[in-house]
């Protein structure tokens, strides 16, 4: 899994952008909506589904990037 602590100039920034950022842009925003949804996202140890959660300095956000295809 992956873990990062969000700084102060990425404070503010959505859930999703904030992801996206991290991961290069490797996966597509479906597969990381899909990720969401299947609880594999969390701040500060709690679960977040929402892609449009806004994430704060100093929050940690674990993240599981779900393989299965999306069909």
């Amino acid at each position: 899994s992956n873990k990062w602590q969000v700084t102060k100039e990425e404070s503010g920034m959505r859930l999703l952008q904030f992801l996206r950022s991290k991961l290069d842009a490797k996966y597509s925003l479906r597969v990381l909506k899909h990720s969401l949804e299947k609880n594999l996202c969390r701040i500060n140890g709690r679960v977040e589904r929402f892609a449009s959660t806004l994430v704060g300095r100093g929050d940690v956000v674990e993240f599981v990037v779900d393989q299965q295809p999306v069909v």
